[in-house]
């Protein structure tokens, strides 16, 4: 049927606390990166589980972030490594003690 993205794609994407929640964010990553024109970026800030916090913290902060969305199912979710299989030229920074993130990558 041919390509459903058009010709020179899309001249970048931005995702801000909203691929975590869902669970084909794998698929969602996937499609992006597709409909990218080349050395275009796709840059997603969101919110991860801290590699260095005690388990009752993460609780704590699933706890008063549920009404946004929050869950334990949620901690396991890491949409950055879905990045680097899709994406060139990642970048990941942690911020606000590792509970947000932004990753980066380009289309080659």
């Amino acid at each position: 049927m041919g390509k459903k993205y058009p010709m020179f794609g899309v001249n970048g994407i931005i995702s801000t606390f909203a691929i975590t929640p869902i669970p084909e964010y794998k698929e969602i990553i996937r499609r992006g990166s597709e409909a990218l024109a080349p050395q275009v970026r796709m840059v997603i800030a969101d919110l991860r589980k801290p590699d260095r916090w005690p388990l009752w913290i993460v609780n704590f902060m699933v706890r008063i972030t549920r009404p946004f969305g929050a869950s334990l199912d949620i901690t396991r979710r890491k949409p950055w490594e879905a990045m680097q299989t899709y994406l060139a030229n990642n970048g990941f920074t942690e911020l606000y003690g590792g509970f947000t993130y932004i990753s980066a990558g380009e289309k080659s």
